[in-house]
């Protein structure tokens, strides 16, 4: 077992957001991978959104300066959101360079973020997508199924569609696989590889 250090960062400060990662890298010699998930996903204003998912993500990512002596890899844990609804058309999966067109202000909110992103030269980055992600402690998926269990089957549109899920132990194995992956600079959608029609068959 090992003891893994709990750091508050005021995101919200870059002053003192940089000086308090100077600090952690001259603590414990370097700080070598940053994984960044911490984000809002519910909100009725879209400059909360701005502000938690994308200003406060740009402080976090400016903060690793010319001061900064570790080579950091940085990975942005984004949504599949941020590119929008698949064809409806074809029904295909949703593929890393479709033309992004998200439907909410939290889509909205992590594209900005991604392309804050891609145009840091310095920056060694990689961008992941996930899909809908259920498990322990997700409520909104969790609430849908106990619904279908009571009988009660909801349809948001009419047309044919289809969806993708990822369980978060799956998704949390895939993170670390990717911090021992020698990639950079890519952007990744994330799945468990199935497509599920969301009409009763």
């Amino acid at each position: 077992s090992f003891k893994i250090p709990i750091v508050k960062l005021s995101l919200n400060n870059p002053e003192n957001l940089k000086t308090e990662l100077l600090e952690l890298e001259r603590k414990y010699d370097s700080i070598d991978i940053v994984i960044h998930n911490a984000g809002l996903t519910q909100s009725l204003n879209k400059k909360d959104y701005d502000e938690v998912n994308f200003v406060l993500s740009k402080n976090l990512i400016n903060s690793f300066s010319s001061d900064f002596k570790s080579k950091v890899k940085f990975i942005y844990i984004s949504s599949l959101s941020s590119v929008g609804a698949g064809n409806a058309n074809n029904l295909q999966p949703i593929k890393e360079d479709d033309l992004a067109k998200p439907l909410t202000f939290y889509g909205e909110s992590k594209l900005k973020t991604e392309q804050f992103i891609i145009k840091q030269s310095n920056l060694n980055w990689i961008i992941l997508r996930p899909t809908a992600v259920y498990g322990p402690y997700e409520r909104n998926l969790f609430n849908m199924i106990n619904s279908i269990k009571m009988g009660f089957e909801i349809y948001i549109g009419s047309k044919e569609q289809m969806l993708s899920f990822i369980h978060v132990y799956d998704l949390a194995n895939l993170i670390i696989d990717v911090c021992e992956k020698n990639i950079s600079n890519e952007i990744f959608n994330i799945s468990d590889g199935e497509a599920y029609s969301a009409m009763r068959v």
